[in-house]
């Protein structure tokens, strides 16, 4: 039967243990001949994700008056997915989507959510390398003002999990930015 750390027979073997992860068993003074049995366990295969974004970059330019224009830049490695779903801002409009230094058409499927679109992709084989999925988009968000909260235009991936973003923003220099919050933390170093 397994020993507790509790149990005072604990105290005797917590010595010869190096470290901390560690279980030990108790025999039973009635068996003539114990044994430690294991025993493999079958579990379902789980298929790793066979797309996935390993770096994603934004440029956002944004001017006094509420007015943007972005760019975000997906490097990608696809196995199995045949759309990039993406979800654009309010009050924005998509301009381009190159995927792999060609212009494709984004297709709208879904009536009811006019802000999602899918960009058709690329599937890779084992060992190619990463492609670039480029999109431009501008539109008008709520300008800052005096003690205002904003939220910054960014297109959002909905299928396709990114494993590290950077952003770059440009603001107005007629205006002061303070208290930045969110997912994202500020670079030290321009270098960062």
């Amino acid at each position: 039967s397994p020993l507790g750390r509790r149990q005072k027979e604990w105290e005797r073997v917590a010595t010869l243990f190096k470290g901390g992860n560690t279980q030990a068993f108790l025999v039973s003074p009635d068996h003539d001949a114990p044994r430690l049995v294991f025993r493999n366990r079958e579990r379902q295969r789980v298929e790793p994700a066979g797309a996935r974004i390993g770096f994603a970059r934004t440029t956002l330019f944004v001017d006094p008056y509420g007015a943007f224009r972005g760019h975000q830049v997906f490097h990608l490695d696809n196995r199995t997915e045949q759309f990039l779903e993406v979800t654009i801002p309010d009050r924005s409009s998509l301009w381009t989507v190159r995927v792999a230094d060609t212009s494709v058409k984004p297709i709208a499927p879904d009536a009811d959510r006019p802000r999602t679109l899918h960009i058709p992709l690329i599937k890779t084989e084992a060992g190619d390398l990463d492609y670039r999925v480029e999109l431009k988009y501008g539109g008008v968000m709520r300008p800052a003002g005096v003690l205002r909260a904003g939220t910054f235009p960014f297109i959002r991936v909905e299928n396709i999990g990114v494993e590290l973003s950077q952003v770059e923003l440009h603001v107005p220099r007629t205006h002061h930015w303070f208290r930045f919050s969110g997912t994202l933390s500020p670079s030290e170093e321009a270098g960062d």
